[in-house]
């Protein structure tokens, strides 16, 4: 039996993208499923909690339905497979067709879970793809943080009919991020939190995508949220959890003790001369010295047995002498764009505190804070 399905071109992509994940997670069981019906098809990769669904055409023959390994859709791009089956011998053979190879491999047996469904829908948002991905994956990058007990899911709130804003910590930097978005529809007032694992998963699948719907609820039969990723052809299932227990209250984090001292510097000024990857060394230090006198901050870099020392003109009403992992500082100063940066630090005990952030966001993002934790120094 032969059967020919076609699938466009972002769909083969999101498909392919995938595939590859599946094929190199060795410690998760990870299966291809391709089905077909009338001139329908579906194909959906499962790896562990990762579920992806794209829609294709039939073009050529019957219905279909068979399990494969992820990667014979990993190898290379396509757009039209066909698919034949061979019985005899001691499994199946399945034979894949695409326009530069001829792929023969044994069918694939096992079990795989049901396809999640929501009990109770919170909240639908679509924003452009390009938009969506891109402040996404950036915010999720702040969850990658050295200590075990890094938090790596991303917070997710409407805002109004126009916003979604976006949270992530790794214990010693926290960002929250608003993105334009469209509210399509919303039954409650709920955030959710999403496996940072499978945002970057979205972001591979849906780089040629135009414009995705995060859809938010209960799953069915699962003691925890989850978002579908949608687009015409697709979704992308990321898994999520409630959010009592395993996140910190970042609003007092983020809006609690930063008050009167404030400081506020050209980004240009600082951002060029720190590192772009953070280091853990201990060694490793950006110290900052702030004169309101002479309206100067002193930025002093160390590292190792290398010291640079220079100064930029700010403006201030506050002294303090503070230090910081100058990675960190590199990192969300790269969520601004050129202009001034404001720093605000606790009233009560400013060497002691942390320093909220804030600028001109990034094209992607509406408005950004960010507070970074100080090091313990002299």
């Amino acid at each position: 039996m032969r059967t020919v399905v076609s699938f466009e071109k972002a769909e083969a992509k999101a498909l392919q993208q995938i595939a590859k994940i599946a094929a190199r997670a060795s410690t998760l069981p990870s299966v291809v499923t391709l089905e077909s019906q009338g001139d329908k098809a579906i194909a959906k990769v499962y790896c562990g909690d990762l579920i992806v669904a794209v829609k294709g055409t039939v073009i050529d023959g019957n219905g279909l339905s068979i399990m494969c390994p992820p990667k014979i859709f990993a190898r290379e791009p396509f757009s039209d497979i066909a698919v034949s089956t061979k019985e005899g011998g001691p499994t199946d053979k399945i034979i894949i067709q695409t326009q530069r190879k001829r792929i023969e491999t044994d069918t694939s047996y096992c079990d795989v879970p049901d396809d999640p469904t929501f009990s109770e829908t919170f909240w639908e948002v679509n924003a452009p793809a390009e938009v969506l991905l891109k402040a996404l994956k950036t915010v999720s990058d702040f969850t990658d943080g050295n200590s075990h007990s890094s938090i790596k899911y991303v917070y997710m709130e409407p805002l109004g009919r126009d916003l979604l804003r976006l949270v992530a910590t790794d214990g010693r930097r926290l960002v929250e991020a608003r993105i334009a978005v469209t509210l399509v529809t919303q039954k409650a007032r709920k955030n959710v939190l999403v496996s940072a694992g499978s945002i970057y998963d979205l972001c591979k699948a849906g780089k040629s995508l135009d414009r995705i719907s995060l859809v938010a609820g209960v799953i069915e039969g699962r003691d925890k949220y989850g978002v579908f990723a949608k687009w015409p052809n697709g979704c992308v299932y990321m898994d999520g959890s409630y959010t009592t227990a395993i996140f910190p209250d970042w609003k007092k984090v983020a809006y609690g003790p930063h008050g009167g001292n404030m400081v506020k510097f050209q980004r240009e000024k600082l951002r060029p001369f720190l590192p772009k990857r953070v280091s853990y060394k201990e060694s490793t230090v950006l110290k900052l010295n702030i004169d309101p006198t002479t309206q100067v901050m002193t930025c002093v870099l160390q590292d190792m047995d290398e010291h640079s020392e220079w100064g930029i003109k700010v403006a201030t009403n506050t002294e303090i002498s503070i230090w910081f992992n100058p990675g960190y500082i590199r990192s969300i100063l790269d969520l601004f764009a050129k202009g001034d940066v404001t720093a605000r630090f606790s009233k009560e005990k400013p060497r002691e505190s942390s320093v909220l952030l804030t600028g001109v966001p990034q094209p992607w993002a509406q408005y950004i804070r960010a507070v970074v934790m100080p090091l313990q120094g002299e």
